[in-house]
């Protein structure tokens, strides 16, 4: 496990960085180097090495939803918790990674988002000259007049993602 965290360390990038093959990424860059967009939005912090694709061509805007290095922090504390430290240590090296691949963004997208104040002005304090507006995720639904049912439940979410196992636990 030692061997294995420090080799995430060296590659200094999220687990989420390599989702996608380099011969995808080809052949994505392939595909727009003909089109033209009006903008281009990244989803995701570990989508921003390959901004190379669309810097200076398309208006760009990243997606950040929070602040995934105080996210992946807040999950190793749990980690810590239950004494599973190599699983603690990956959450705060996935969160380290994921923090550098923000600051790579500054000056290469037009705009980035995050869905709290607090983690938008944290960001924006972190990586200065980088321009993050809070949008939040939820909306306000009107209601409904349906009768309510028990013990129902609409889960909409990730379950590969922590804190929803546990919320969903709980």
């Amino acid at each position: 496990p030692e061997q294995q965290l420090a080799s995430f360390v060296r590659y200094g990038k999220s687990t989420f960085a390599g989702l996608f093959s380099n011969s995808a990424w080809t052949a994505l860059a392939r595909k727009i180097s003909t089109e033209h967009y009006d903008i281009v939005h990244l989803s995701r912090s570990h989508l921003v090495p390959r901004l190379a694709h669309f810097r200076g061509r398309f208006a760009t805007t990243l997606d950040l939803d929070e602040d995934d290095l105080a996210s992946f922090t807040s999950l190793a504390r749990l980690e810590r918790r239950q004494r599973r430290n190599f699983r603690a240590g990956w959450q705060e090296q996935q969160g380290s990674a994921s923090d550098r691949m923000v600051g790579q963004s500054k000056g290469a997208v037009d705009a980035a988002f995050a869905a709290s104040r607090l983690e938008a002005l944290n960001l924006s304090r972190r990586h200065a000259g980088l321009p993050v507006e809070f949008i939040p995720n939820a909306i306000a639904i009107r209601r409904t007049r349906r009768a309510p049912q028990p013990n129902t439940l609409l889960f909409v979410g990730t379950l590969n993602y922590l804190p929803n196992n546990e919320g969903l636990l709980w």
